[in-house]
Formats: structure tokens, C-alpha cells, sequence
């Protein structure tokens, strides 16, 4: 049996018909050690609703630790995570005009992960990078499934029988020598209109790969000692702060900006007890906010 999964990030504004066409939709958190996509709040929310499978990735970046990266995913997104049937994967690309990559990186950010989790994270990557002579990969075989990408045809078409039966035969794909022993979990064969993959697993099989070892979910972390601001500090956003106390979405300008807190209320919601009407300045004017007290800093 096998599942329809889709692959959404902020650049995926319009995601309710990719999640509705799928059996499991993955949800990219974080890149780096500084990004963090700014709906995927809203992605998951939409995901549970429909009542679809999750999973959740992270997109790796050359040059910064890669066991600090995972901690970087970890930390920004534990809830989620940590939930019972959430797919885990690590993405590595090369893209043009990033630090190079030199494959090590995986082995690193997977075994971190997986102290943090219990979970085997999957290995996303290209078919041209797996196969490829640059690599070395045999430090996953044993413990770490992949997601293969790879776009024979990527014009859009239905996934087919004949399509598979071609990937499994191709020496540029599945029937090189360099995929013996590795287990492919998912393969990504188009990415028009959207980035789409087949799971071989049924929904069994996707929650085994989503439960932590041993069935046994973590101890809960302990929740953050929040802040409590008084009328006049000098407070900022947090790089992760995505919408107000009511939903309007923080634009660029506010996220930059230093604002002062003009009034203090109380409140329950979310991590906050308190939530805060600050005065930002820009655009030649002051802009006021209601910002909750877990989206605040002092400046």
C-alpha cells in the first residue's frame, strides 16, 4: 500500500488544496540556524484539521554545525515534533549560492535528532547526490530511510505503474548499485504544480516511522519563565513571532522595529499570561500592536 504525500513551506501560501489532494502533507519548520517558516503554524493547524498525516523538515545549510541545526528544528517546533505519527527528514540540497555541503552533515543532524526525539529521521535527497561518486552515504544505511527526489518526467502528470516500473529499472535511479541495502520510504517524482511524492508505507507504516523508540513519548519540556514587561521597556519581536494577540500577521517593517509598551493586560493564550499594546515606529509614524508577552524581547 502506499500513501499520496505533499511538501509545503512559506512558499506554499495557497497550501488547502495541496493537503486536501493528499494522504500526508510534510511541513518545513526551519532552515539553518536563523529561519524559521513563518505559516507553518498555519500549515499545521490546516493538516490536523483535515485529518491527514504530518510530517515536519528541516533545511540544511552548509557551514553551521549540523548537530546545532537539528537542535535549531528541535527548539523551534518540539510540540510538534515530538506528537506520535509526525514524520521526521532532514533536506539536503545544493543549491547555487549557498556553502557547499560536504555530506557528513547528515550523519550528525539525523543522530542529534534522534537523541532529541527517539525518532530515525529520513534523509532527503536527489537521486544525482545519492549516486553521486562526491558522496559517501554508508554512515546512514543501517540506521536512516531516504526520500529520494527525482523528476523523470515533472510535467504535472498523475503518478503511474509504467513511471515506477521505469524508476526501478533506471541505473539513474533505483537499480543503481549504490541504492543495495538503503531503504527508500518515499520517492518525490514531481514538483509541478507542487513538490509530490509516493510513500511506500500505509498509515501503519507511516506512524511507525513517526513514534519515538520504544512507543514512549518524551518528558514534556519544561515551559520558558516568561517575561513580564512594564509600561515604557524598550521591547522588540522575537525572530519567530508570526502574527498579534488577534491574528493580523506581522509584516517586515514591525518585525524590525524597536516599540514601547504602552499598556499591560491580562490574558491566556498560548505561553503568555500577559499580552501588550506597543507603540512601533515606522514608516515616519507610530503603529500600535497587540503582541503577546512569548513574541517579546527587551531591546
Amino acid at each position: 500500500m502506499t500513501l499520496w504525500v505533499a511538501d509545503i513551506s512559506g512558499n506554499n501560501a495557497n497550501y488547502n488544496s495541496f493537503i486536501k489532494n493528499n494522504d500526508a502533507v510534510i511541513i518545513k519548520i526551519s532552515e539553518g540556524l536563523s529561519y524559521i517558516n513563518p505559516l507553518a503554524n498555519a500549515q499545521y493547524q490546516a493538516v490536523k484539521q483535515a485529518g491527514k498525516k504530518i510530517g515536519f523538515y528541516h533545511f540544511l545549510v552548509g557551514g553551521l554545525d549540523a548537530r546545532k541545526q537539528a537542535e535549531y528544528f528541535y527548539n523551534n517546533a518540539k510540540n510538534y515534533l515530538n506528537e506520535d505519527g509526525a514524520v521526521l527528514a532532514l533536506d539536503f540540497e545544493r543549491p547555487s549560492g549557498y556553502p557547499a555541503l560536504t555530506g557528513n552533515e547528515p550523519k550528525a543532524f539525523l543522530d542529534r535528532l534522534y537523541e532529541l526525539t527517539g525518532k530515525r529521521g529520513l534523509l532527503y535527497i536527489s537521486t544525482s547526490d545519492f549516486i553521486s561518486d562526491a558522496f559517501d552515504w554508508s554512515d546512514i544505511k543501517n540506521d536512516y530511510g531516504l526520500w529520494i527526489a527525482g523528476y523523470p518526467l515533472n510535467n504535472g502528470a498523475a503518478f503511474s505503474n509504467d513511471l515506477q516500473e521505469w524508476a526501478n529499472n533506471s541505473n539513474l535511479y533505483f537499480a543503481n548499485k549504490k541504492y543495495d541495502g538503503y531503504t527508500v520510504v518515499m520517492w518525490q517524482y514531481d514538483s509541478v504544480p507542487y513538490d509530490r511524492s509516493i510513500a511506500y508505507l500505509d498509515g501503519n507504516g507511516w506512524n511507525k516511522y513517526g513514534t519515538r523508540a520504544g512507543g514512549s513519548k518524551p518528558a514534556p519540556a519544561p515551559k520558558p519563565v516568561e517575561h513580564i514587561f512594564k509600561a515604557n521597556d524598550k521591547v522588540k519581536l522575537i525572530n519567530a513571532a508570526y502574527a498579534s494577540k488577534f491574528g493580523t500577521k506581522f509584516d517586515g517593517k514591525v518585525k524590525s522595529a524597536t516599540g514601547w509598551i504602552a499598556s499591560v493586560y491580562d490574558v491566556k493564550q498560548s505561553n503568555s499570561t500577559k499580552f501588550y499594546l506597543v507603540g512601533f515606529w515606522y514608516d515616519n509614524k507610530v503603529t500600535y500592536w497587540n503582541v503577546l508577552g512569548q513574541d517579546l524581547v527587551l531591546a
